[in-house]
């Protein structure tokens, strides 16, 4: 009769145990889930980021593109105009005048001022 009573309270032991290790199991199965979701969210905002990230850097590099674009558009007319004066040919306009290098200086900075008043205008200088 002993070793039925021992059996009994061993079996009941087990149901105890076993419904314990079963709430214990469903418990890791539900934080198991949510750590899941929580990584998916968590993968999601560092996606989202990142494509910020990508998007301020192409911003930015098309900003700078501008404004070498606009920095050469000043200086190409410019180096072109001193380039063809500056050539030792006879017959260049007002080659022996004493004021032709200071008229030539005067005419490249009113066309620099000029095209740099016209992108200011128009807005080319900001983003």
């Amino acid at each position: 009769m002993s070793e039925i009573l021992q059996v009994h309270s061993l079996q009941r032991k087990v149901a105890v145990i076993t419904s314990a290790a079963v709430a214990v199991a469903l418990l890791l199965g539900i934080s198991g889930a949510r750590m899941a979701e929580e990584l998916e969210a968590i993968r999601e905002r560092s996606q989202l980021m990142r494509e910020e990230l990508t998007d301020r850097r192409a911003e930015l590099m098309d900003t700078r593109g501008l404004l070498i674009s606009i920095v050469a558009l000043i200086f190409l007319p410019l180096t072109f105009l001193t380039g063809l004066l500056g050539m030792n040919v006879a017959g260049i306009p007002f080659a022996h005048a004493p004021w032709a290098f200071w008229g030539v200086v005067l005419f490249c900075i009113a066309i620099s001022a000029m095209m740099a008043i016209y992108f200011v205008q128009t807005r080319w200088t900001r983003g």
